[in-house]
C-alpha cells in the first residue's frame, strides 16, 4: 500500500501594519509630504488673495459708481510760482485737462488722457505730473511759460515768451459777456509792426523782427529785476515796441527800433542787439545805461517830445541834454 505523502501547509503572509507605516513615512517621503504640503497652502491663499481683491475692487467700483465724487482740478503752488498768472488764464489752462463731472475716478487711464490734454495747451511748456486724489481734487503740476510781450492781430491779443513761443488768447466771461481778459499781473510791452501773420499758438516764431524787439524787452526786463527800488523800473513806463523799421526796410534815416513810452513819447533806440557797430550806434549796454540814467535824473521819459539813445558821443551821456 502507497504511502501519502503530506502537503506543507502554505505559508500565510502576516498583515505587518508597522512595516507599512514605516514605509509610508520614511524619511524621503516625509520630506516629499512636507514640500506638497506647503505648496498646497501657498496655492490656496494666493487664489484666496486673488480672490478677495477682485471681491473688493469689484465691491468699491460699485460703491464709486454709487456715491459719484465730484472732481475739483487744482494747480500746485499757484500762489507761490503762479501769482503773475490772472485767474482766468489758470482757469483756461485747467479746462485744457478736460476734467468731466461724469469721469470715474477709478479708472486707470484718466490721469494719462488728461496729461496728454494738458501737453497740447499753448501755455504750459512742461507737464510735471497728473495726481488724482479720492477726495476729487486733481492736482496738476506744470511748468508755465511766461509772457514778456503781447502782439495784437485780427483783433485778437496773442501773448509771446522770450524765446519767441506763441501763447493763445484768454478769453474770459465776465458778466455774461465774452471778451477779451489781460491773462498777466505784469505788465507787457505791445510790439508793433512786425511779421504779418503769426504761426499758430504753441509754435515758435522765427520772424527776426519781433526777435529784435524780443531781446531788447527781455534786457530791459533784467535790469528791472536788479532795480531794488521799484521807483527805478522802466518797464511799467513802455508801452509798444515798434519795428516796423527793422533793417531800415522804411526809412534809412529813422530808427530802426523805436519804443513808445504809455504818454507816446518816442524811445529811439535803433539797431538790434548785436549789430550796433555796423550803423555806428553805441553797444545795447550803453543804451541802457542811458536809459535809466535819464529815467532815474527825472523820474519819467516823458519830460521831451523823445528820447534819443543813438548818439554815439561820449559827453551826451544824458539822451535829453541836447533837447533842452
Amino acid at each position: 500500500m502507497a504511502k501519502k505523502t503530506r502537503r506543507k501547509p502554505k505559508k500565510q503572509h502576516k498583515f505587518d501594519l508597522k512595516a507599512m507605516f514605516a514605509g509610508l513615512f520614511s524619511r524621503e517621503k516625509l520630506g516629499l509630504y512636507l514640500f506638497l504640503g506647503k505648496l498646497t497652502i501657498i496655492i490656496v491663499v494666493a487664489f484666496g488673495t486673488i480672490w478677495g481683491f477682485q471681491f473688493m475692487e469689484k465691491y468699491v467700483n460699485q460703491i464709486a459708481h454709487e456715491r459719484q465724487v465730484e472732481l475739483e482740478v487744482v494747480l500746485k503752488d499757484r500762489h507761490e510760482r503762479w501769482e503773475w498768472a490772472s485767474n482766468e488764464l489758470v482757469r483756461d489752462i485747467l479746462l485744457a485737462a478736460d476734467v468731466k463731472s461724469d469721469d470715474f475716478l477709478l479708472d486707470k487711464d484718466l490721469v494719462h488722457k488728461w496729461t496728454i490734454n494738458l501737453q497740447n495747451h499753448s501755455w504750459i511748456e512742461r507737464v510735471n505730473s497728473v495726481q488724482k486724489r479720492y477726495d476729487g481734487k486733481v492736482i496738476v503740476d506744470c511748468d508755465l511759460r511766461r509772457p514778456i510781450a503781447k502782439i495784437k492781430q485780427d483783433s485778437k491779443v496773442y501773448y509771446v515768451d522770450a524765446e519767441g513761443h506763441i501763447m493763445a488768447p484768454v478769453l474770459g466771461d465776465l458778466d455774461g459777456r465774452s471778451m477779451q481778459v489781460n491773462p498777466v499781473y505784469d505788465h507787457l510791452v505791445e510790439i508793433r509792426g512786425g511779421m504779418k501773420k503769426l504761426p499758430a499758438p504753441g509754435t515758435s516764431l522765427v520772424a527776426d523782427d519781433v526777435k529784435a524787439g524780443l531781446d531788447i524787452i527781455s534786457m530791459i526786463r533784467m535790469v528791472d529785476s536788479h532795480q531794488t527800488d521799484r521807483n527805478l523800473r522802466v518797464l511799467k513806463e513802455l508801452a509798444v515796441c515798434d519795428v516796423s523799421n527793422f533793417k531800415d526796410r522804411k526809412d534809412r534815416s529813422q530808427p530802426r527800433i523805436t519804443f513808445y513810452t504809455q504818454r507816446n513819447t518816442e524811445i529811439r533806440w535803433g539797431a538790434e542787439v548785436g549789430n550796433e557797430i555796423s550803423e555806428f550806434e553805441p553797444p545795447a549796454e550803453t543804451k541802457l545805461s542811458r536809459l535809466y540814467l535819464t529815467y532815474s535824473k527825472y523820474q519819467t521819459l516823458d519830460t521831451f517830445m523823445h528820447v534819443e539813445l543813438r548818439n554815439h558821443r561820449n559827453d551826451k551821456s544824458d539822451p535829453l541834454r541836447d533837447q533842452g
